[in-house]
């Protein structure tokens, strides 16, 4: 089963790429668009939204049409998308392939760990699913890559940031090719004749239901992934590297592809531990670290010393050790999670709403980051996101329970 994981990783992979390859090409189109701040996170958060909506019908997609089926129609839009947006011809076109994109995005975010989670033993359910996570992380590395080694240039007057755009369309062309391949999950061809979206789902929503509690920990678990500020440093990465006074666009690059390389060894790490450590030690210890290295990366600014070296030493080194603690904790392990808490009959509508909230909560975050920079400024942003990754790290100790080693079904 494991080669066969391999091939729903793609759509996770391209999960990342499409997310983070905008970061790089936003430094060539802010100038080229003569895009305002509110523009470029209008273009950053586009993909966010789209995603919104793919994320909103994904979970009962894939109960009525199959994971499958559903894994081959987003490999479609994001090929689409990815084709769209390295030929788009003016700002509104670009943000319309964004969309499309996003959409596709927002199907792999719930389909992908739900059919990895179906299709893994049980012993090995933890590292199966953390391979999503791992992948998106390879994802958001490639990305990197490619904007550092197109950045500034044209090729034969053609504008790089197209290039960067179609690079997508090669492994979304791949996943249509060898999705057919893939078995389908066993579990749901175990439930499909049964109404698995049905009253089960709705009683969940009530608090009375036994599973409420657990549904709203759950939710609660997917939103924290978001606001403790995670993505806008993804996303707006080299825009940071060039506010602390990293000179140039393609140094800023350079710096941020080593940020892509931690959060892709970090995830890797993460997924040897996950079932061997169990899911909360790793989801506690990662959200703590999140905040102390926030706390490191804002002692320049409290103490006056922005700009010299020992400053831009404790930037570098706070944006690392969040990166990495993110990757190992909040990154890997929260889909486990979320996804082994709940029965074959509600793990789709369950997955699909906690990734609308998580979708919600990243398009509205990313949207006003700039805006919010300009505002309170950069120290001011990151001492709001080391507040909420603390507050997290109690949470998280005293409600969200460990899972490792539970059955997905109670046949199991």
């Amino acid at each position: 089963m494991f080669c066969f994981a391999l091939i729903p990783a793609i759509a996770a992979f391209l999960f990342g790429f499409t997310s983070a390859i905008i970061s790089g090409a936003l430094l060539q189109l802010k100038n080229q668009f003569a895009l305002t701040p509110w523009q470029q996170g209008i273009l950053v958060s586009i993909l966010l939204l789209g995603a919104l909506l793919g994320s909103l019908f994904a979970g009962g997609l894939a109960d009525r049409i199959g994971r499958k089926r559903a894994l081959f129609l987003l490999g479609l839009l994001l090929l689409l998308g990815s084709i769209g947006s390295g030929e788009a011809g003016n700002f509104l076109f670009l943000v319309a392939a964004r969309g499309l994109t996003g959409i596709g995005v927002g199907m792999a975010s719930v389909v992908v760990p739900i059919y990895l989670a179906e299709l893994a033993p049980a012993k090995q359910r933890g590292a199966f699913v953390a391979i999503n996570q791992f992948a998106i992380a390879a994802g958001i590395l490639i990305a990197y890559v490619v904007s550092w080694f197109f950045s500034g240039h044209l090729v034969s007057g053609y504008e790089v940031w197209r290039l960067s755009f179609l690079v997508g369309a090669i492994p979304s062309a791949l996943l249509l090719l060898l999705t057919p391949f893939c078995p389908e999950s066993p579990s749901w061809l175990a439930h499909r004749r049964e109404a698995m979206h049905s009253t089960s789902f709705l009683k969940l929503l009530t608090p009375s239901h036994a599973l409420f509690g657990t549904f709203c920990l759950a939710l609660s678990l997917s939103l924290l992934q978001q606001i403790t500020g995670i993505n806008t440093i993804l996303y707006y990465t080299p825009q940071i590297f060039e506010l602390i006074g990293l000179s140039g666009a393609s140094g800023a690059l350079l710096a941020t592809m080593g940020i892509g390389a931690a959060n892709l060894l970090s995830t890797l790490a993460a997924l040897f531990l996950v079932d061997k450590l169990g899911r909360k030690p790793l989801l506690f210890w990662g959200t703590l670290g999140m905040g102390i290295s926030l706390l490191l990366l804002l002692l320049p600014s409290w103490f006056s010393f922005q700009r010299t070296e020992l400053g831009d030493l404790l930037v570098m080194l706070g944006l690392f050790s969040y990166i990495i603690f993110f990757a190992c904790g909040l990154g890997a392990v929260t889909w486990v999670v979320i996804s082994e808490l709940f029965h074959t009959k509600l793990r789709g509508e369950v997955v699909a709403i906690a990734f609308f909230l998580n979708w919600l909560a990243n398009y509205l975050i990313s949207l006003v980051f700039l805006p919010l920079v300009t505002r309170i400024t950069l120290p001011g942003v990151f001492s709001l996101f080391a507040a909420i990754s603390l507050l997290g790290a109690l949470f998280i100790a005293r409600c969200i329970p460990e899972t490792k080693g539970l059955a997905l079904d109670p046949k199991e």
